[in-house]
């Protein structure tokens, strides 16, 4: 019987469009298979490394977004038999089909099928939610649904890093292009301590981690 293997729970934020695909995969594999452990203290990393010890797995907690999320969900996925997906959407599902190049994304379908737990942050599309429909009457309501959506992107990127254990971002190292973007959510992993590895869509795809608590 094979031990119960210890697991990480892990977040992931990035852009959505990315270059070098097969040399940031590479880049992730890294981290999944090292990258982590330096993360422990000195004691549970040579007890980890024991040959007879339990081995660590994975949990990834994600929002699907093209790029940097899927990315590193399929090489979460494909490390070990023993990792598991999470999704969390910041809206429903057919208002987050939408935010998609391509709404009827097969990629976003394939992995979204396959994980093994879902959360939706949204009870509502943004077009019928009563707390919009309600709203200040002086805006106007095509305006207060997009930063409706806004405010749902800084929620997940929020909720991503108050429940993993370690993030991981694929990030250019810049300053966000709107609210919720990736050096946001960067930077309030920072500020609550939690472990940050940064691998940079630049070449040569440095990784940089911020040990913060660790863990």
């Amino acid at each position: 019987m094979d031990p119960i293997p210890f697991r990480v729970r892990l977040g992931v934020t990035g852009h959505r469009k990315l270059t070098d695909i097969d040399a940031l995969t590479e880049k992730i594999n890294e981290v999944l298979q090292s990258g982590i452990l330096f993360l422990f203290d000195e004691k549970s990393k040579l007890e980890i490394e024991r040959p007879d010890s339990t081995k660590i797995a994975f949990s990834l907690l994600t929002p699907l977004a093209e790029g940097a999320d899927r990315l590193v969900a399929k090489a979460v996925r494909d490390h070990d038999k023993n990792s598991i997906i999470e999704v969390v959407l910041p809206l429903t599902l057919s208002d987050y089909r939408e935010t998609f190049d391509v709404p009827g994304d097969p990629e976003f379908d394939q992995l979204y099928e396959g994980a093994e737990k879902k959360t939706i942050l949204r009870k509502h599309n943004l077009a019928n939610d009563p707390d919009i429909l309600q709203g200040n009457q002086d805006i106007p309501l095509e305006t207060r649904i997009e930063e409706s959506r806004k405010d749902a992107f800084v929620e997940v990127g929020k909720y991503v890093v108050n429940r993993c254990d370690v993030l991981i971002a694929l990030w250019d190292g810049k300053n966000a292009q709107g609210r919720g973007g990736t050096a946001e959510v960067v930077q309030y992993a920072m500020d609550k301590k939690r472990p940050v590895i940064i691998i940079s869509t630049i070449t040569p795809h440095n990784i940089t981690t911020e040990k913060g608590f660790g863990l």
